[in-house]
């Protein structure tokens, strides 16, 4: 009779162990299999995520070109390119702002001619502009002016204008006479090429910003029409594509130069005077030395797939940075008339993620929960399967 009811107890508990056992590797196998289709559904999303972050960024470049792409090509078929003198060029001021008033991006247009004249026509549309000119309240803009007589002097001075386009006032800035447009890239490649041509990003002379100059030689005339984007703008294009909190964005060119970057101290750097040879001056950063971040290894990783200096390559990568896994993209933009952009997106993997993680904790509470109501199941089914044995063991008894 003990030997029986040992059995029977036995076999009960065996019966509730399998049965919780198998509930278990259930969930379990539920849950792996929810999370790792999570995950590949998750990384896919992010790729297309991070292409449409790369479509997006190419039709930012587009509305910053354009317009001055558009301005110098009017300009250099305008008479202003056939001037002589300042009294002449002066008429086609309105003609000229009409072009600036078209973009934010478009910081200035000028004409630089083959004996040195040169007229540059900047918006005063902020504070810092109207400071650095020491321009007038009611300004509008600033006519920057050199011209150079045929004995060699230099006559370089700074014209006022209001939002009617009458003079206000003028001041000579012997500061300026040493620019000679005949020696700067733009005007260089221009001469030297019959389409219109776009400059590697550079620090502008005048407002000491990071750009880049869109320049087309006027023929039939001694002059070269440019006109200069201000990339600060991208700065603010890139801080609306961040994907999560902590995603690093860069835009960089072939040269590893950078770009922009949502955090502008990581665009330009102070060059001491040992770097610059004089004063101290600016440069443009590498993306290969922004300590601190990711984006050194995403630009060695690009170097090392041969991503720079082709156009037709996207780099998809995870890298481990301070011990945390990042999933990063460097995908091409290409500029017609420039080498070719690269935008760089790394995010980290956890919070790319996080969202399949949430569903995993919450399969996890699920199936937690279904293991302590399959408790008291189990073990009536395991008693209601073993009682065919008891009711055995009891007609066993009787026989005894």
């Amino acid at each position: 009779m003990n030997i029986l009811s040992r059995v029977r107890q036995t076999l009960q508990f065996h019966l509730s162990v399998v049965f919780l056992i198998l509930v278990l590797t259930v969930g379990s196998v539920i849950g792996w299999l929810t999370y790792s289709r999570m995950n590949d559904v998750i990384t896919e999303a992010s790729r297309n995520l991070f292409s449409l972050t790369s479509t997006e960024a190419v039709t930012g470049l587009e509305r910053l070109y354009a317009p001055a792409e558009l301005a110098v090509e009017f300009i250099a078929l305008h008479d202003i390119t056939r001037t002589e003198t300042l009294s002449e060029r002066l008429p086609h001021m309105a003609f000229l702002a009409g072009f600036l008033d078209q973009s934010a991006a478009l910081s200035s247009v000028y004409i630089g001619y083959d004996n040195g004249d040169f007229i540059m026509l900047v918006p005063t549309s902020s504070d810092e502009v109207r400071g650095r000119y020491s321009a007038p309240p009611e300004a509008f803009f600033v006519v920057q002016s050199i011209e150079r007589s045929p004995n060699g002097g230099v006559r370089s001075r700074y014209i006022f204008l209001d939002i009617a386009m009458n003079i206000l006032g003028e001041r000579e800035q012997a500061s300026f006479a040493g620019y000679d447009p005949r020696s700067r890239p733009w005007f260089e490649q221009a001469k030297a090429s019959a389409d219109q041509i776009k400059t590697r990003p550079y620090i502008f002379f005048t407002s000491q910003e990071l750009g880049q100059t869109i320049a087309l030689r006027a023929l039939g005339s001694g002059a070269t029409v440019g006109a200069d984007i201000s990339l600060d703008t991208l700065a603010a294009s890139l801080r609306k594509e961040r994907i999560t909190e902590h995603t690093e964005l860069a835009l960089f060119g072939s040269d590893l130069g950078m770009i922009a970057h949502p955090d502008k101290r990581k665009v330009v750097e102070v060059l001491p005077p040992s770097a610059t040879g004089g004063a101290p001056g600016l440069g443009r950063l590498s993306i290969d030395h922004l300590d601190g971040t990711v984006l050194p290894q995403v630009a060695r990783a690009a170097v090392e797939a041969g991503l720079t200096g082709v156009d037709d390559k996207t780099l998809n990568d995870r890298l481990a940075f301070d011990g945390e896994p990042w999933r990063v993209q460097v995908s091409p933009l290409k500029v017609r008339g420039s080498t070719p952009y690269y935008l760089a997106i790394a995010v980290p993997e956890a919070e790319l993620l996080v969202q399949a993680r949430q569903l995993l904790q919450q399969g996890g509470i699920a199936i937690g929960i279904i293991l302590l109501v399959s408790i008291p199941i189990t073990m009536l089914v395991a008693r209601l399967v073993s009682r065919p044995v008891q009711a055995l063991s009891l007609e066993a008894e009787k026989i005894q």
